[in-house]
């Protein structure tokens, strides 16, 4: 039994097969037929008008497929598209009660007419191929369907203003390039590519794809096209881990050039590290951009905008190890800046509030005793009046117990050692040698004195300056990471909303 359906399924085959034959025997190389004019046969060269003189209507259709690439620097587009046409030959059509009902015959391009329809925006050959190996189906109505995968390459004009936020809109041109509309005309039924078969894109989301169909007249002729629209949209969510958060962060880490304390000596070099960090990230996101002056990207303004920030950080820096490292007969800070900033600005940082003299606002220096204020130990000296009170009160110890010059003393005659009650008693120093040894020692206390004093008010001046380099430390750290966060929230929500309302319009 198996046999038998076997071989009678062979016999049907080989029996359609061989009507098949007959027909498009018939169609192609019999050189007499009642629907061709004229004593020749089917010349693919020739448009197939038949008697009435009309157009060729082509229905077009595009389904998309996949999105292969966007090239955003060369401008290209890439997809892979099921490319559909439809159009009546009447010089192909046969009864088919006369071919044992075969309704619909394969044949290669190269035997029949095809449109010159091209792709105007194509990059390279925009040519359909007539010796491929897809068939093309003819019906017996001479209906003919040719539907062919292709990949096509076409030019986009990118718009990168709200990368990686940004929506882009490619057009895919499709007509006649010889033929005007009066002999060929391209129509969509449908109205938009079909998309039941796309293949979701891991960088690109897929929108609205609509079709519309032109009429553009060149010379004295009207040319008859359809522009297909892809509207696509970028998913952002691998630049945001890549390159803005990271950014961000690196922003951030500028901050820290403030809080690092000058003594380290590595504030010069966080600067440049952070400055050259940010640089090569630029350098990352230009080579995603196409080079164009018309727009800048909004990410790009960012990165312009982090490494100036970094890059004032770094002058700032400087100035503030300027600050910090004053020459020995630096002056100290006007007493107008010790006050806003040691009385105002320092609890405003977390900084202790300096202490307050008759002399004015400042921040003393660490000598005997240190008072701790807020986190900082400021340190403490003794006025100028109260050493020179101190000296003055030892030069007069030191002057009325004792001689400078002990080797020649005079013995006292009516003071013995039995009724002396000090030693002071049994010997006494000369009155001239008394006077000079009192001056010698007077100068060279005055010379300390004043040594001691210089050293103090340096010292002093010294500390001040150091402690207003702390408050300006810390006032550029607050100002840096404020600066940056509002700008890195401004620029990224400015550029997400502009790409929201894009779309909307669309």
């Amino acid at each position: 039994m198996l046999v038998f359906i076997a071989v009678f399924s062979l016999f049907e085959y080989c029996h359609a097969s061989l009507h098949s034959l007959r027909l498009f025997t018939d169609l192609f190389e019999t050189p007499l037929r009642s629907l061709q004019p004229g004593n020749h046969t089917y010349n693919p060269n020739i448009i197939p008008k038949g008697a009435s003189n009309a157009a060729i209507v082509v229905n077009h259709d595009l389904a998309i497929q996949q999105i292969i690439s966007v090239d955003v620097k060369q401008e290209q587009l890439t997809v892979l598209y099921w490319q559909r046409m439809e159009w009546v030959d009447s010089f192909l059509q046969w009864d088919p009660a006369d071919y044992d009902n075969v309704t619909r015959l394969m044949v290669l391009p190269k035997f029949i007419w095809l449109p010159d329809i091209v792709f105007y925006n194509r990059v390279g050959s925009s040519k359909i191929q007539k010796d491929g190996i897809i068939p093309v189906s003819v019906s017996y109505n001479g209906t003919v369907n040719w539907n062919i995968p292709v990949i096509l390459v076409t030019t986009c004009t990118i718009h990168i203003k709200h990368f990686p936020y940004d929506t882009q809109e490619c057009e895919v041109q499709v007509g006649s390039w010889v033929h005007s509309a009066d002999q060929i005309s391209i129509d969509n039924r449908r109205g938009q590519m079909d998309t039941h078969y796309y293949a979701i894109n891991g960088e690109w989301i897929l929108g609205d794809t609509p079709a519309k169909v032109n009429h553009n007249i060149y010379g004295s002729l009207a040319y008859s096209d359809v522009t297909y629209t892809i509207k696509i949209m970028r998913r952002a969510l691998f630049y945001e881990k890549n390159l803005i958060i990271p950014t961000a962060m690196i922003s951030l880490l500028a901050s820290l050039t403030f809080l690092l304390p000058p003594e380290s000596g590595e504030k010069i070099g966080l600067a440049i590290t952070v400055f050259l960090a940010l640089c090569v990230n630029l350098l990352l996101v230009s080579e995603m951009m196409p080079a164009t002056s018309l727009e800048t990207p909004i990410l790009g303004e960012y990165y312009l905008m982090a490494i100036g920030m970094v890059a004032v950080s770094l002058v700032m820096t400087v100035i503030v190890l300027n600050f910090h490292n004053p020459h020995s007969n630096a002056p100290p800070p006007p007493d107008w800046v010790k006050r806003v900033m040691f009385r105002y600005i320092a609890p405003l940082v977390c900084l202790g509030r300096a202490e307050s003299s008759s002399e004015g606002t400042k921040a003393p220096y660490q000598g005997v005793s240190t008072i701790e204020n807020g986190d900082a130990e400021i340190p403490n000296v003794l006025s100028h009046n109260d050493v020179i009170s101190n000296n003055d009160a030892t030069r007069h110890d030191v002057t009325s117990k004792k001689c400078p010059a002990v080797s020649e003393v005079i013995p006292r005659s009516d003071v013995t050692p039995e009724n002396a009650t000090s030693p002071n008693d049994v010997t006494t120093c000369p009155p001239n040698d008394v006077t000079s040894t009192n001056d010698v020692t007077n100068r060279k206390l005055d010379a300390i004195l004043a040594r001691m004093t210089s050293e103090d008010a340096s010292q002093q001046s010294v500390a001040e300056w150091q402690y207003l380099t702390r408050i300006i430390d810390r006032v550029f750290a607050v100002v840096f990471f404020a600066v940056t966060v509002i700008l890195t929230f401004v620029l990224i929500g400015k550029a997400k909303v502009a790409a929201m309302e894009h779309s909307l319009q669309q």
